[in-house]
């Protein structure tokens, strides 16, 4: 994938759906893109846009809406009433721009379209986005989304509030989409019954965890098939204003302490942060679930964050005449925003109209957003000795005292959140079956675009240890150890150091069958697990599934890169050195005007020992972010008992 396409494309279409630290979030490593047993851990902060991106695709074109509560539709959610989906799909041409309209679902409260198209050559926020009934009464989009399924495509999803009487034909009209105004017609119909999953009765739901430090887990809905169970969860705050500050997720588990691996199944356009779908295996009657609210990486501590715009407390700063770059300004002042104490220990100018505000810790608080009428942008900033900071920049720093604001405070908040739940008895055989989704297609290996001698060397390195490993069936263990330099402002995963375990069952072919990967840090402590069988993988540490294509085990993670630098006019040079064993390696380093990578290969064994990836900064130096080196790789007939107990902590067959 092109990750700056990705981005781009993202960034213009939906800009307003992107979290605002989208870059802290825990993501997967971009090498590790065609290694589908990554993809169940969260690993370093570069590309969550294609795991987010990955994740959504699985979402089959039906609908969606959040509500009480007729039944859930595949593929969308839950409904409030009576359901109507697309008649039929609707596809326009347009010079030379293709849109379809693939889905559609009304429920009396909502409607939500979903549509298609490649990526364009410009992809500017669209001007207008409306619903014209036929009655010529407009409605304007509630709220909208974007996602990437593949590299050429944009799935556009749309959501609209109450269109009273149900009258059609409807037109979609979407303006400035490639310079293009597009006017879509099309029509609802009554769903079938196979075609709504019938909930369980309000009476058993919603069920609600015990209230701590101001929240609460619920249960909202399930719905149950002979194949799969659905369920709805959200979150509940005790104070307006309060809201998580990072990704959460629920872990599900049996009386007997398996897990129920959850693939999320929100749709994009309605995800508010406070309430997230998931879809597992079926359930048997009379069983007995827990759900519990997991945050990553520290499990019972979840950073939140209260807002105080609308009733800030204000502190008076004065920075005199003429304050310079470096200069410092030591402050002792305690201050209340509402139920938290912050302790302003001192400010200084980090740079020309930069003023970095320093706290000391109180309590639970972790950083604070300051503005000023005066501010052009604010920022949270890096640790001090213990400490937190704040930024505010201006254009022109004002003279004499300015008048600060705490717009909001973030805060750890402590678990557990724990809902526990009974099936009810005789009640799953009832409902009907669902279509399973298609099995995803065995990934392929990309032809190769160079030819150039260095491109041909390391590949058949690569093939070399390839074929003295992966020859099934057998397990494969491998260790490496991780270290993640640089870290920016705010990342809470990776560490600073971890050691990465994996284990691969595989056939005679080479194809991975089962597979676990865990993250450990200095002290042996397990950091995260997860792993996949089959096709389905699954996070055990935050409960979260998806779907993965099959894949062959390859300890090749470069080739594809170097060709496409080779064929892209990137910077390639190599050069023999020693491995840090003694033995004879080739070192080949990427780069280009942003950053690139570095990879030694042994010449003896064919094995990418080690990776690197740097960033270049203004001055052309190269700053070094992340580095993984290869400590073991080895063929063994089986794997220790307790690899084999926790791939069976997996509940059932995944969703």
């Amino acid at each position: 994938m092109n990750e700056e396409r990705i981005k781009e494309a993202l960034d213009s279409i939906a800009r307003r759906n992107v979290p605002d630290d989208i870059d802290t979030w825990p993501l997967i490593a971009s090498r590790f893109e065609r290694r589908s047993l990554a993809q169940a851990l969260r690993a370093r902060p570069v590309l969550l846009i294609v795991v987010l991106l990955l994740s959504l695709a699985l979402l089959s074109g039906a609908v969606y809406a959040i509500g009480r509560l007729a039944g859930f539709v595949p593929g969308f959610g839950f409904a409030t009433g009576e359901v109507y989906v697309l008649d039929e799909p609707v596809e326009l041409v347009q010079n030379g721009i293709t849109l379809r309209l693939e889905g559609a679902v009304y429920d009396g409260s909502k409607l939500w379209v979903e549509l298609s198209t490649k990526i364009l050559p410009v992809m500017d926020d669209l001007s207008k986005v409306y619903l014209l009934l036929p009655d010529k009464e407009h409605i304007l989009v509630q709220r909208g989304g974007a996602i990437m399924p593949d590299a050429n495509t944009v799935r556009l999803t749309y959501l609209f509030s109450e269109i009273g009487e149900l009258s059609q034909p409807f037109t979609l009209v979407m303006e400035n989409l490639g310079g293009e105004t597009f006017e879509i017609k099309f029509s609802l119909r009554p769903a079938r019954a196979d075609e709504v999953l019938p909930a369980l009765p309000e009476a058993d739901l919603p069920v609600q965890s015990e209230m701590r430090d101001g929240i609460a887990l619920v249960l909202e809905n399930v719905a149950m098939s002979s194949d799969r169970t659905v369920l709805q969860v959200s979150l509940r705050f005790e104070k307006p204003g309060m809201f998580l500050a990072g990704p959460w997720s629920v872990r599900m588990m049996d009386s007997e302490g398996r897990v129920y691996p959850l693939k999320n199944i929100t749709l994009e356009t309605l995800d508010l942060g406070t309430t997230q779908l998931y879809q597992t295996v079926a359930l048997q009657e009379n069983e007995r679930i827990t759900l519990s609210l997991v945050g990553f990486p520290h499990e019972g501590d979840i950073p939140a964050t209260m807002d105080f715009s609308s009733n800030p407390t204000i502190f008076a700063f004065d920075p005199g005449q003429n304050p310079q770059v470096g200069q410092t300004w030591p402050l002792d002042e305690t201050m209340q925003a509402g139920d938290f104490s912050l302790h302003l220990v001192g400010a200084r100018m980090t740079k020309p109209g930069e003023l970095l505000f320093e706290f000391e810790p109180e309590g639970n608080v972790t950083g604070v957003m300051l503005w000023s009428a005066f501010a052009s942008s604010a920022a949270g900033g890096v640790p001090v000795d213990g400490n937190f900071t704040a930024g505010i920049t201006f254009t022109n720093m004002p003279d004499g005292p300015l008048e600060i604001q705490v717009n909001s405070v973030y805060y750890s908040v402590h678990g557990p959140w724990e809902v526990e739940w009974q099936t009810p008895a005789a009640v799953a055989a009832n409902f009907p079956t669902v279509t399973p989704a298609p099995s995803p297609t065995p990934l392929v290996i990309p032809t190769l675009s160079s030819q150039d001698p260095l491109l041909l060397e390391v590949q058949a390195l690569a093939e070399k240890f390839d074929a003295a490993i992966v020859q099934g069936p057998a397990w494969v263990h491998v260790v490496s150890e991780n270290f993640a330099d640089n870290l920016q402002p705010g990342q809470t995963y990776p560490p600073p150091y971890y050691q990465e375990e994996q284990w691969y069952e595989i056939d005679t072919k080479g194809w991975v069958a089962r597979d676990l990967m865990t993250h450990r840090n200095e002290n042996g402590n397990i950091l995260q697990q997860g792993g996949s069988i089959g096709t389905k993988t699954f996070n055990l540490t935050t409960g979260e599934s998806f779907e993965i294509s099959p894949y062959r085990l390859s300890f090749d993670f470069f080739v594809q890169d170097l060709d496409f630098a080779l064929s892209h006019g990137e910077q390639v040079t190599s050069k023999e050195t020693t491995c840090e064993d003694g033995s004879p390696c080739l070192l080949v380093s990427i780069s280009n005007p942003i950053g690139g990578r570095k990879v030694w290969v042994n010449l003896q064994t064919g094995q990418q020992i080690e990776f690197q990836s740097f960033q270049r900064l203004a001055d052309g130096t190269e700053q070094l972010q992340f580095t993984q080196r290869f400590i073991l790789v080895e063929r063994v007939p089986a794997p220790p008992q307790e690899v084999l107990d926790v791939l069976g902590k997996v509940a059932a067959s995944t969703p």
